[in-house]
């Protein structure tokens, strides 16, 4: 999603995209690829659907106490990198 869209998913989305995944398995249909099983448009609307409601919705101190609790929250934060001004000029 990053790749298509130049910015990274929230990271509760993140984590619910994890859990998703992990719910697959053991199911009969676990090595499906999920595309053929879901519409890839249809998957992609959820997904922004969920990333709308974590970023409008959740307080920084929630998730301050997630990533206390969560020792790889690091995983899924992208380092942003301030765009600097060229000192020569």
């Amino acid at each position: 999603m990053k790749e298509l869209y130049g910015q990274p998913l929230h990271y509760l989305t993140n984590l619910s995209m994890k859990q998703w995944d992990y719910l697959r398995i053991g199911a009969n249909d676990e090595d499906v690829p999920l595309d053929t099983l879901i519409d890839p448009a249809k998957a992609e609307s959820s997904i922004w659907r969920v990333e709308e409601m974590h970023r409008n919705t959740i307080s920084p101190f929630f998730i301050a106490r997630l990533w206390h609790g969560d020792p790889m929250y690091h995983v899924y934060i992208d380092a942003i990198f301030p765009e600097l001004k060229d000192p020569s000029k």
